[in-house]
């Protein structure tokens, strides 16, 4: 009888913390109490023989992840689940905006559109075939995304091989670089956030090769059908890439297909490329961009540079970005904007991790009058962090949220996928994702509050404002802080 209720005691305790995302140490009185109430009731006394302690990390445990590479350097990492929904497929291209020639900044994001345009008068219509296709460009890597229903994962393959060739795409089937790039700054300027992110990396970069990012939507005329296809020979090859496969299907299926379709794909020498590590900012930098002559909704984005994902900061980061803005309501931003009596209709903060380096982004949308303001408050709260002690119930929610979030990342193949590419991407071990909850929860007070000290700073940054006024952009400048640089606003046509 002590096994059975020992069991209904640890069962419950991993259901109800799995719920409520409940801290261990909150949930060993709920087991005492479970116990001790069944035990009453039954009228049984208390065994002798303790009950043992449930490794409750197990719940947590990462996926079996089984590593191949074909003899043409292409390295293939799959993930078999019980679910029966669409196959995951990501690829990974080693190779992102930070290739970009400076003179041809948006090289990179172009070529990856390439992989998606079709003829028009042969366009596959995918979706109707369960297949879907979107790419990410960023400093370190190229990835496309894609799913595909089971019985169609052989179909897939071959439209990647066919998309990698060299006669995948052919000049008179693109349309021009010009429509491609004047449709995405259209799209950019749309989007407050998305057109300001293009000044906020460029100055926090500068010239570093992480600051060509800029070339997404602010493309150089320069680029031909040509460059392009260079790009594509020099970086799109087999063993620069990773695929990467997750879903209900058999390893061994899903290898002999990938080794059909994808093992003509040739391979390349490629050339070592390095980078210098990322300067620090010496000042604050307060960029306008996209000025208004009304009143309208404004964006702020501010930020810095952070270490790369190789840090051994890289778990006290993810902790300390919640707790300055990720965690709501309970946030250091939020409760600085209520301080200040500031609206807004978005406050969150973000870290971006890159190979050489890494970006904090703290994201406001507020009414534009409010700007001055609200980038005060902004500084308030980063400062506050790295001067209030941070307490035990911050940590504790942070934690409870980053191990929530990891559950969900190994539950979606999607963002399995995602992490497996992260995996790759920055050589990180087998079992990373294994380890995940247990570097979380290892972290201290005192860790985040030195992490904080160490790596944030409001003197050493940038804050790109959009959508203010000529008033507004005057009182900015008379903040003190530093000096307001007006940058060139990227053209309407290239």
């Amino acid at each position: 009888m002590g096994k059975i209720f020992s069991w209904i005691a640890w069962t419950s305790l991993l259901l109800w913390r799995g719920v409520y995302h409940i801290p261990l140490s909150n949930c060993r009185t709920l087991i005492l109490l479970i116990v001790l109430g069944a035990l009453l009731v039954s009228g049984l006394a208390i065994p002798d023989v303790p009950v043992e302690r449930a490794d409750w990390e197990k719940v947590a445990k990462g996926p079996t992840i089984q590593q191949f590479e074909l003899l043409n350097g292409l390295r293939i990492l799959m993930v078999q689940t019980a679910t029966t929904s669409d196959i995951t497929a990501h690829l990974l291209i080693k190779s992102g905006s930070a290739q970009d020639p400076y003179s041809k900044r948006g090289l990179a994001n172009l070529t990856a559109q390439r992989l998606l345009v079709r003829n028009c008068d042969q366009e596959i219509n995918l979706e109707s075939l369960g297949i879907k296709l979107e790419f990410d460009v960023q400093p370190d890597a190229t990835i496309l995304r894609g799913s595909t229903r089971p019985h169609r994962v052989g179909f897939f393959l071959e439209l990647l091989a066919a998309m990698l060739s060299p006669s995948g795409v052919t000049p008179e089937t693109l349309p021009s670089t010009v429509q491609l790039r004047r449709n995405t700054l259209e799209i950019s300027k749309a989007d407050i956030f998305q057109f300001a992110s293009l000044f906020f990396r460029r100055a926090i970069f500068e010239n570093h090769p992480y600051g060509r990012s800029l070339g997404q939507v602010g493309f150089s005329s320069e680029i031909s059908q040509e460059d392009l296809e260079l790009f594509r020979k020099e970086y799109y090859v087999p063993n620069n890439s990773a695929l990467v496969l997750v879903g209900a299907i058999s390893s061994d299926d899903l290898l002999d297909m990938v080794r059909e379709k994808l093992g003509p794909w040739t391979k390349k020498h490629l050339a070592r490329i390095t980078y210098p590590e990322p300067q620090v900012l010496e000042r604050l930098s307060i960029q306008l961009v996209q000025k208004t002559n009304t009143s309208s909704a404004a964006g702020i984005l501010f930020g810095h540079t952070v270490p790369g994902r190789q840090s051994t900061d890289f778990y006290t980061l993810k902790a300390l970005n919640l707790i300055l803005g990720g965690l709501g309501s309970g946030s250091r931003l939020s409760s600085s904007f209520l301080s200040h009596r500031i609206k807004y209709s978005l406050l969150d903060s973000n870290i971006r991790f890159y190979r050489l380096g890494g970006i904090l982004e703290v994201l406001a949308r507020i009414p534009g009058p409010v700007a001055p303001a609200a980038l005060t408050a902004i500084i308030d709260a980063i400062e506050g962090v790295k001067q209030s002690p941070i307490s035990e119930a911050e940590l504790e929610k942070a934690k409870t949220q980053l191990i929530a979030w990891h559950l969900e990342r190994l539950g979606s193949p999607r963002l399995l996928a995602d992490q497996l590419i992260q995996m790759e991407l920055f050589s990180l071990s087998k079992n990373f994702l294994d380890h995940f909850p247990e570097r979380i929860s290892e972290l201290t007070v005192d860790d985040l509050q030195r992490a904080a000290k160490t790596h944030l700073s409001t003197t050493r940054a940038v804050a790109v404002i959009t959508g203010v006024n000529e008033e507004v952009s005057t009182q900015l400048s008379n903040l003190g802080l530093s000096e307001v640089v007006i940058p060139p606003v990227l053209p309407n046509t290239p």
